[in-house]
């Protein structure tokens, strides 16, 4: 379903901050590079203006290890008031955060150790995002080999 949601939008919307936000604009490019147009907002006041602005032909992904954060939980909610398709990246099981959002995908974080605890969850994003982007490639090949071939003209690369 949650490649069906992102593969049936041209726009994405991505919410994350900190570290999250650098994992973002790595699955951002990936997108780019499928005809897709996908901002990644990570300052506060922004996420919430995308909140109350978004139009109702975007999907808006959160990635969020905790999914504690307020501004987050009051964007969440305001999308969830204007119907908008939300996709959310976390390990925290809440009923009620599985609630604000259209889909809850759970990542893995090892409670082991500290020190490797945002690694692991790092780790596991990319792999999500990796999964979402192979299979999103593997549905489109021809349009997305197509679209690669057009921007290598366009650079002039060579293989």
């Amino acid at each position: 379903r949650i490649v069906s949601y992102i593969s049936g939008v041209q726009y994405i919307d991505i919410i994350a901050t900190d570290m999250n936000h650098s994992i973002c604009e790595y699955f951002c490019h990936l997108l780019w590079t499928m005809g897709k147009n996908v901002n990644v907002y990570h300052e506060s006041d922004k996420q919430l203006y995308l909140g109350l602005n978004v139009p109702h032909d975007h999907v808006v992904i959160v990635v969020s290890r905790k999914a504690q954060d307020i501004y987050i939980l009051k964007v969440l909610k305001t999308l969830k008031k204007r119907n908008i398709k939300t996709i959310i990246l976390t390990v925290n099981k809440d009923e009620s955060l599985k609630n604000l959002c259209t889909q809850c995908l759970s990542c893995f974080v090892s409670t082991d150790s500290k020190k490797i605890r945002d690694i692991v969850f790092y780790t596991s994003l990319k792999y999500v995002f990796d999964l979402i982007y192979v299979s999103m490639f593997s549905n489109d090949f021809h349009h997305t080999t197509k679209l690669e071939d057009i921007y290598n003209s366009i650079a002039g690369y060579k293989l």
